[in-house]
């Protein structure tokens, strides 16, 4: 299963440097909101070149990071942008929406 976070993994590619991992969590809760809106509107405009790209970038900021849950769903985002599946992207977009929330939610956590 899936974990929102998973610090072990990111604790060893940071080589354990506490700041760096706080800097780089913030980095990413600063910067994700545009992404997310952006891939809101791809989905509403059901412009799927734009739901693959966004997700795709989600992708790679939530892999970055260890956070295999958001990771994942982003994949599958971004599986439906290159299939043309843009129903499947509105589904899909709530379970991440939530997904980012628990991250967010954990990371605020774990930074303060």
């Amino acid at each position: 299963m899936d974990k929102v976070i998973n610090f072990e993994s990111l604790n060893r590619r940071l080589a354990n440097d506490n700041e760096l991992l706080i800097e780089i969590l913030q980095m990413f809760i600063e910067t994700m909101p545009k992404h997310i809106n952006n891939l809101n509107t791809a989905i509403e405009e059901k412009n799927l070149e734009n739901i693959k790209r966004e997700a795709h970038t989600l992708k790679g900021a939530a892999g970055n990071i260890s956070a295999e849950k958001l990771a994942n769903t982003a994949r599958l985002l971004e599986i439906t942008g290159k299939e043309g599946d843009s129903s499947s992207a509105e589904l899909l977009f709530p379970v991440m929406k939530e997904e980012y929330k628990e991250l967010v939610t954990l990371i605020i956590q774990k930074t303060n």
